[in-house]
């Protein structure tokens, strides 16, 4: 068999994060990595949405701090929902965020994390956000078929 015939390899899929400070940025990229997803990172909402609106297409869940000082959370998760509105929320926030839920109980924030967040809880809130991402993918036919989840099997 040649290489022209063994077919495209699948890319990796990316993770958009889109915080106000570096370290958590880099933090959360380590965790996207080890995930083996791709990290994609913007600092602030205005960067985080120029992100997303060129890899929208692509982006299998977003990683959205809410309290950024260029946009706040609620008015960039609008803005994601505009250009995607099936894209997976991982929120993050600095305080108790227990109020927020009943703020956004349907826009598809799949989960509330205090910030900066905790590595294992943001891999498992990745791993759902993900799988809610892969069902998303069955086709309209159904029969049985669903998309193989090579990154989270």
């Amino acid at each position: 068999m040649t290489v022209a015939n063994w077919g495209r390899m699948p890319e990796i899929p990316p993770v958009l994060a889109i915080d106000r400070s570096e370290d958590t940025l880099n933090a959360i990229a380590g965790t996207i990595a080890a995930l083996g997803c791709r990290p994609l990172l913007a600092r602030g909402g205005v960067a985080g949405l120029a992100e997303f609106r060129q890899h929208f297409r692509d982006i299998r869940a977003v990683v959205l701090d809410f309290d950024m000082p260029d946009m706040n959370g609620d008015r960039a998760l609008h803005h994601l929902r505009r250009i995607r509105d099936d894209v997976p929320v991982i929120l993050c926030v600095s305080d108790p965020y227990k109020d927020m839920m009943l703020r956004f109980p349907e826009t598809g924030v799949v989960a509330y994390l205090t910030r900066p967040p905790v590595a294992a809880e943001l891999a498992e809130a990745l791993r759902t956000a993900m799988l809610r991402r892969a069902t998303m993918d069955i086709p309209p036919e159904g029969r049985g078929w669903r998309k193989e989840l090579p990154y989270f099997a």
